[in-house]
């Protein structure tokens, strides 16, 4: 195996490991804590609260939910690394050192392969930041909504994982995939409730069905064998990097304005 493959290996479990740590203290940080006020409050009121604290503190690390998503989410990770890491075990690069100069070819599987790779990471990560860190936020005294979205999140991430095994082999089967995890997506707000405002859940609701309207689009239009071709996996890392680098810095400022405003 070459340099590049090991050191690609290298990074895969350093990138899973690191996000497992992430989604892990996340959880840790989004439990309730006690407000400052309570400093000014006497010692034995302190000695009382403290307790409490510590109870809800074992209560949110006993929550089976919060673990099961962030491990499922590290796997699906981890399944895009491997099977990028055998496609370019079969082809890898063809890096060359002459006279000082470096030299790259690279075919146009591969120029698929890293641009499906990049969006489906991207993608990962928009997931967590929109769906997963709301589900997160439901309150634990909703246990049936809770459970409702916990398994509406595993059907999605149970899709990611396949698609995580077909990543630089575009097919119908890997557009279908697609296809269902914007549907689901679409559908989200439904099972999150009113966590998000009607306004926010009925935007979000538009925004999920024009995707699906234009991934069916390209499965009834677009013919299977021109999915290989290196501009649809081009335009599939464009937008998410206009998601990551336009929409969800808008929608975050709309969020945070909103809560200025409330």
């Amino acid at each position: 195996m070459s340099i590049g493959l090991q050191a690609l290996k290298r990074v895969s479990i350093l990138l899973l490991v690191s996000f497992s740590i992430y989604v892990l203290g996340n959880r840790r940080r989004s439990s309730p804590s006690l407000p400052e006020g309570s400093r000014e409050a006497s010692g034995t009121a302190l000695a009382g609260a403290r307790p409490q604290k510590e109870g809800l503190d074992s209560a949110a690390f006993r929550e089976p939910y919060k673990i099961a998503i962030g491990a499922f989410y590290a796997i699906c990770v981890q399944r895009a690394f491997e099977t990028s890491i055998q496609t370019l075990d079969q082809s890898p690069l063809d890096v060359q050192f002459e006279a000082g100069s470096l030299s790259v070819h690279v075919t146009s599987q591969q120029i698929v392969l890293i641009c499906q790779l990049l969006a489906m990471l991207i993608w990962m990560g928009l997931y967590y930041i929109n769906n997963v860190r709301i589900y997160l936020l439901i309150p634990e005294g909703k246990p049936f909504r809770r459970k409702v979205t916990h398994i509406v999140l595993t059907i999605a991430l149970a899709q990611f994982y396949f698609l995580g095994a077909t990543i630089g082999s575009p097919s119908v089967n890997q557009l279908l995939l697609i296809l269902g995890i914007l549907v689901i997506d679409a559908v989200f707000p439904l099972a999150i409730g009113a966590v998000r405002s009607r306004r926010t859940r009925l935007i979000w609701v538009l925004r999920g069905s024009v995707q699906a309207a234009f991934v069916l689009w390209i499965l009834l239009f677009v013919p299977a064998a021109h999915y290989v071709q290196v501009r649809w996996s081009v335009i599939m890392l464009l937008l998410m990097l206009v998601q990551l680098f336009v929409i969800a810095p808008l929608e975050s400022h709309y969020m945070r304005r909103r809560n200025r405003l409330a």
